[in-house]
């Protein structure tokens, strides 16, 4: 619940809506429940976003060998709280990259999500904090980033382990 609710939080500040996640308990009830309603009616539209502004991002193992990734940029709340929800498929080599102004504790979910995932949190100095791997779609578990992270990763399912990346290995655009 606390994660969960650490993230609905998250998500309601960055719609301008701080005073429904803060204070008492029965607020905190009151911000998930607009929060998902927030995220069901997005995704009843059905329509996965398009026209996100795109960058080539590289991924530096520790081995030294390089990565290179396209990625959808998710910059505003709305961006932000859409997602990849409703995309029904996404090259191997493509991806969403999540930019927040502050590192700090991130929790995702994969509310509204067809693809499985790999989530890969990043500090704000690039160097990969920790990896969800092969998320499950459509779940409203939150999945914590388990340290401070400024940027999130979206990749497909089973991209991490296919090449290679891990926690410490550096993210750049």
């Amino acid at each position: 619940m606390i994660c969960r609710l650490a993230f609905v939080t998250l998500m309601l500040s960055l719609l301008g809506l701080q005073a429904l996640a803060q204070d008492s308990y029965r607020e905190e009830l009151l911000a998930i429940g607009i929060a998902e309603n927030i995220v069901d009616e997005l995704a009843a539209q059905g329509v996965p976003q398009e026209g996100l502004a795109q960058e080539q991002i590289l991924i530096t193992r520790a081995d030294g060998e390089e990565l290179l990734f396209t990625v959808d940029l998710a910059q505003s709340p709305r961006e932000t709280m859409i997602g990849l929800m409703m995309r029904p498929s996404m090259p191997i080599d493509e991806g969403m990259l999540f930019l927040f102004e502050q590192e700090r504790e991130q929790n995702f979910w994969m509310a509204n999500t067809i693809l499985p995932l790999d989530i890969i949190y990043i500090a704000s100095d690039g160097a990969i904090v920790s990896i969800a791997e092969n998320t499950t779609p459509f779940s409203r578990q939150s999945i914590p980033s388990n340290g401070p992270a400024q940027y999130v990763l979206e990749l497909n399912a089973g991209a991490s382990q296919a090449f290679g990346i891990a926690p410490g290995d550096v993210v750049s655009w």
